[in-house]
């Protein structure tokens, strides 16, 4: 597997830092990165990028927009830092599964979120689907929801 920033910082979807006094559950605080969150394990990485996926279902429906891969994309990965169509187009070729489908909750989707989680760690790392650790993003779901339900 590629040594990417991502999985260095055991932050495999490059969740950025909130500020020195707002830290993630398993957050590494000593770190010189200045721009990502590091975290001491993966799973704890992944732990935090499904809280905020789960998030954006209740900001979406404040907001009016569907829940779907395009939507996340839009908002996790903008056009100012990203080409997001090149992003959604590839997490949508990665899962097959269309950009405006309509998706529920990540702990009631987990099946679909462990594809679409792993899709974007290719995209975020530049690595295959084969090298996703997807034992980690499945801890990672554990941590964050318990067992919700089976993976």
């Amino acid at each position: 597997m590629k040594n990417t920033r991502g999985m260095r910082n055991n932050n495999p979807l490059n969740i950025r830092r909130m500020g020195k006094k707002r830290l993630w559950q398993g957050q590494r605080e000593d770190t010189r990165e200045k721009e990502f969150c590091v975290f001491y394990t993966r799973e704890m990485g992944y732990r935090a990028a499904w809280i905020l996926l789960d998030n954006y279902l209740l900001w979406f429906a404040q907001h009016g927009e569907p829940y779907c891969i395009n939507s996340i994309i839009n908002r996790w990965a903008p056009e100012s830092e990203n080409n997001t169509r090149a992003y959604i187009n590839r997490v949508c070729k990665l899962t097959n599964i269309k950009g405006d489908e309509q998706l529920k909750a990540p702990f009631l989707d987990t099946e679909k979120f462990v594809k679409i989680i792993a899709a974007m760690t290719c995209v975020e790392n530049g690595i295959s689907m084969e090298e996703v650790p997807i034992d980690s993003i499945k801890e990672g779901f554990r941590l964050a929801f318990g067992n919700v339900a089976e993976i």
